[in-house]
C-alpha cells in the first residue's frame, strides 16, 4: 500500500501501542497544529493537567513518534519542546499479517473512541452548532452498493476533504507568531473520522474480532 508523502508507517509494537490511545492521538493533533509545544502548552490545548500528559508524551517520545526541538526558559527552569517525528503516522493491516492487522483494528478503535468523545462533549457543552453548510456537527452513517466509478468518487471525495484539512493546518501554521501561540480557539477546531469499509452480509460476524458475550442469568 502506498502512502502519502511525509508519512511514516508504523511497524513495531512499542509504536503501535503508543497510538493505541485515544488521548496519544489527540496529543499528535495538537503537535501537529502547533509545531512544537512543551507539555504545559498541550495541557492548555488538551484542557488537561500537566501531570497527567507528562506519562504521554514521554511514551510517544520514547517510541519515537515524537522528537526533542529544543527548549526555553520556564520560570528558574527550562522546559523542553517537542515535534512530530513525521507529518503524519499510518497502522497499515495486511491481510498476511494477522498480527498487523490486530494493531491496525487497535488503532481505529482509538480513532473512534476518540470521536465519540469529542461529539459527546459537544453535544453536551452546546457547541455543535450552526446549520446547513455553518453546522458544526454532523455525524451520519451511510450504507449502500457501490459500482467501481462509485467508489472511485467516493475516495476522491474524501482526498479532497483531507486536502482541506491539511491546507488548514498549514494556514495556521503560517500565521503562528510562537510555539502554540496563535492556535484559534477550540470551538473553531473541528475534527472529522471517517471510516470507510466493506459491510456486506456476514462482514462483522468474519471480521475476527470475538463478540461481546451477553450476559445470562442461570435460574435455578
Amino acid at each position: 500500500m502506498e502512502l502519502p508523502p511525509g508519512t511514516r508507517r508504523l511497524s513495531r509494537p512499542r509504536e503501535i501501542e503508543a497510538v493505541a490511545s485515544p488521548l496519544r492521538i489527540e496529543v499528535l493533533e495538537h503537535l501537529r497544529h502547533a509545531g512544537t509545544a512543551s507539555v504545559a502548552d498541550l495541557a492548555r490545548l488538551s484542557g488537561r493537567r500537566p501531570t497527567v500528559l507528562h506519562y504521554h508524551v514521554n511514551l510517544l517520545h520514547r517510541a519515537g513518534l515524537l522528537r526533542l526541538a529544543g527548549r526555553r526558559p520556564s520560570g528558574k527552569r527550562s522546559e523542553a519542546l517537542f515535534a512530530l517525528a513525521a507529518e503524519r503516522f499510518a497502522v497499515v493491516g495486511r491481510s498476511e499479517s494477522p498480527g498487523s492487522v490486530r494493531s491496525a483494528v487497535r488503532t481505529l478503535g482509538a480513532t473512534l473512541r476518540l470521536a465519540q468523545r469529542e461529539a459527546a462533549a459537544a453535544m453536551l457543552s452546546g457547541r455543535g452548532g450552526g446549520a446547513g453548510r455553518r453546522r458544526a456537527l454532523h455525524a451520519r452513517r451511510l450504507r449502500a452498493p457501490l459500482s467501481s466509478e462509485a467508489r472511485a468518487r467516493v475516495n476522491r471525495l474524501l482526498d479532497e476533504l483531507e486536502a482541506v484539512f491539511r491546507d488548514e493546518v498549514k494556514r495556521w501554521a503560517r500565521a503562528r507568531s510562537g510555539p502554540a501561540a496563535a492556535l484559534p480557539e477550540e470551538g473553531e477546531v473541528l475534527a472529522l473520522t471517517f471510516v470507510l469499509a466493506p459491510a456486506g452480509r456476514g462482514a462483522a460476524a468474519s471480521s475476527g474480532i470475538p463478540r461481546r458475550r451477553k450476559a445470562r442469568r442461570e435460574i435455578p
